[in-house]
């Protein structure tokens, strides 16, 4: 029986703690044997691994010591990478075949090969636990019609962040503001991994740089670029919808909205969203800029029989291309996407419909198990002994 250590470090409301627990989870139903360690063990000057792998997700930023643990362990280390690549250079700059990083969107795997130069990346979308809790509640019972469990930073957030990424460099940040508003009003819905060729090539006709000091600047850049499209999506999704009573948990600033009629509350650790997830009817799903993947909280409404309303990309379109479990929209939708949940709101037989397909759905393809069953038929063809 093959043991993996699962090592666990704190991420932003304790979404990345528990979806370890249940990734775990899924391998021990596989008959793996597991256990679940703090990274910070790892960091101690004698530590010693008793386990055949390593799993983790995201690698550890920050502490420059994570090259050095790889370099020490003799087992394989898998990482789930939840973001862009981009995010993750101190991850990604050791490349060594015992190093396996997983990324959860296709164009993200592309990145780790062509740029990073890890040839060894694979792909497994988000999944979810067959079952979250023990009862779910029908979905013409639940209190809560519609919600959007996430934050939104600010326009002076972002600019200030330009700000000092760039040196305080009034010039170049009223450039790029400008270059990703005309971006903005011409796509609506933009998707960083779709244009950032594009306008990394244009940055860098108006900037002289030493060639040795560039991809630091395009790391910047991409961080930069991907705030503003994040921001700007969730932004146009919400105030099509500024009539309705959405009910959003997560930190928000009004000012950056039109007048609506949104009930705003706090942000919540991931178990209590989870709590509130399977008490609401329809939920909200805006992806964090995806072109070929699912996020956590689309899988993780599946599971609990929600009715997903959310934007589209190519795997969606792969995998739910008969919308039997709610809405996928894009630029196009925006204008009618208020009268579209209006109508599924006021459909009991269809609200139930759409949650009975979701939770199916769900169950016969994507959860965590289904995930796990994959990932390991990939590592084994890439002659990985797992």
């Amino acid at each position: 029986m093959k043991k993996i250590l699962f090592v666990e470090k704190a991420g932003q409301y304790n979404v990345i703690g528990l979806m370890l627990i249940h990734i775990a989870d899924a391998f021990q139903k596989l008959g793996y044997a597991v256990e679940i360690a703090h990274y910070e063990y790892l960091k101690k000057i004698d530590f010693q691994i008793k386990a055949d792998y390593i799993f983790s997700i995201n690698g550890f930023l920050g502490d420059g010591t994570f090259s050095e643990i790889l370099k020490k362990i003799n087992s394989k280390w898998i990482t789930l990478l939840v973001d862009s690549p981009y995010y993750h250079t101190q991850t990604l700059d050791y490349v060594t075949d015992k190093f396996i990083p997983v990324s959860i969107d296709k164009a993200h795997q592309e990145i780790i090969k062509n740029v990073f130069y890890h040839k060894n990346a694979l792909f497994m979308p988000f999944g979810a636990p067959e079952n979250i809790f023990q009862e779910m509640k029908d979905i013409n019972t639940r209190k809560i019609p519609i919600a959007f469990f996430g934050s939104l930073g600010s326009k002076n957030e972002w600019r200030n962040r330009a700000l000092e990424y760039f040196n305080n460099l009034t010039i170049l940040v009223e450039y790029l503001e400008n270059k990703l508003n005309e971006y903005a009003e011409k796509y609506k819905l933009i998707y960083t991994d779709l244009l950032f060729e594009e306008i990394k090539t244009d940055f860098f006709k108006i900037i002289s740089i030493a060639e040795n000091e560039k991809f630091l600047l395009e790391i910047k850049l991409y961080h930069i670029v991907d705030s503003y499209f994040r921001m700007n999506n969730r932004l146009n999704i919400l105030n099509a919808l500024k009539d309705m009573a959405l009910a959003i948990f997560g930190n928000i600033n009004p000012e950056d909205f039109e007048k609506n009629k949104f009930v705003i509350n706090k942000n919540l650790p991931f178990d209590k969203t989870l709590m509130f997830m399977a008490n609401t009817a329809v939920v909200l799903t805006i992806s964090p800029s995806m072109i070929y993947s699912m996020s956590e909280r689309l899988t993780y409404s599946m599971s609990l029989g929600n009715i997903i309303v959310a934007d589209t990309n190519n795997y969606i379109a792969e995998n739910f291309n008969d919308q039997k479990i709610g809405y996928f929209f894009n630029s196009d939708d925006l204008a009618n996407l208020k009268e579209k949940i209006q109508n599924i709101l006021a459909n009991p037989k269809l609200k139930k419909e759409y949650s009975e397909f979701a939770r199916s759905e769900f169950l016969k393809n994507h959860t965590w198990t289904i995930r796990i069953k994959q990932l390991i038929k990939d590592l084994k063809q890439l002659h990985y002994d797992i």
